[in-house]
């Protein structure tokens, strides 16, 4: 690779790289944590499904992409589907919160679901719930 250049610009090849400061990224549930670090969602009995809520702080009007590795399945027109318990991607106020919803059902009381959110491959984190 050769770079040639004039003027009064800063040398590329010696410039040195500055390591930004990496983005503010949290999740949380408004339900309580234990001291091991899981949140406990309590399943309202009777119900044939629920919703939670999971909530991010990240910088202002940002993406974030949501995923979980836990599944709910439905059967429509002779064939069963899987579908993920969060989907999407919301996008964050200018105060820079959002929200998402995940979907519970009433097989899920005595898992541990993860919840993932994320910004980037590099900006990422999930939350562990576990459905009492």
């Amino acid at each position: 690779m050769l770079v040639v250049g004039c003027g009064d610009y800063d040398n590329i090849l010696n410039s040195e790289e500055e390591e930004s400061e990496p983005t503010p990224f949290r999740l949380y549930l408004d339900e309580e944590m234990d001291g091991n670090g899981f949140y406990h969602k309590t399943y309202p009995r009777g119900s044939g499904n629920s919703y939670g809520r999971i909530y991010c702080e990240t910088i202002p009007t940002q993406r974030v992409f949501w995923s979980s590795p836990n599944t709910f399945d439905t059967y429509h027109q002779q064939q069963w589907f899987s579908t993920p318990i969060i989907q999407y991607s919301t996008y964050t106020s200018n105060e820079g919160t959002t929200q998402q919803l995940y979907y519970l059902y009433e097989q899920f009381i005595g898992d541990t679901l993860y919840l993932v959110g994320g910004l980037s491959e590099e900006t990422w984190s999930y939350v562990s719930v576990i459905i009492d």
